[in-house]
C-alpha cells in the first residue's frame, strides 16, 4: 500500500499544481486517518483539523466514510503513517481495508 501511494504521489508531483486535485473513483470508500494536532495552540489545532477534514472530504468527492480516526498519541506528526505503521495498519484493519 505504501509503495502504491509513493508512486501515485510521484506521478501527481510531476503534474502542474491545481486546487481541484485528485478525487477518488466513484463507489470507492475513503477513510481518513490523520494526526490530530499541528503542533500549535488549540485554536490552531482546531483550524488544522477542520481544514484537513474539508480536504479529505473533497478528495472523497463529498463521500468521506465515517469515522475519521485521529492519531493523538505522543509523536503523531505528519509522518505517523510511516513512523507508527503498526498503529496505522491496525486502524486500517479495523476498517477491513488492505
Amino acid at each position: 500500500m505504501w509503495a502504491g501511494q509513493y508512486f501515485a504521489l510521484l506521478a501527481m508531483a510531476a503534474r502542474p499544481l491545481t486546487t481541484d486535485g485528485p478525487v477518488v473513483p466513484k463507489g470507492l470508500s475513503t477513510f481518513a486517518v490523520m494526526t490530530r494536532n499541528s503542533g500549535q495552540d488549540e485554536a490552531g489545532n482546531g483550524f488544522y483539523r477542520n481544514e484537513k477534514i474539508k480536504e479529505a472530504n473533497r478528495i472523497a468527492d463529498g463521500k468521506l466514510a465515517a469515522p475519521v480516526v485521529w492519531c493523538d498519541e505522543p509523536g503523531c506528526k505528519e509522518d505517523f503513517v510511516v513512523t507508527r505503521s503498526a498503529w496505522t495498519a491496525a486502524v486500517l484493519a479495523g476498517f477491513a481495508v488492505g
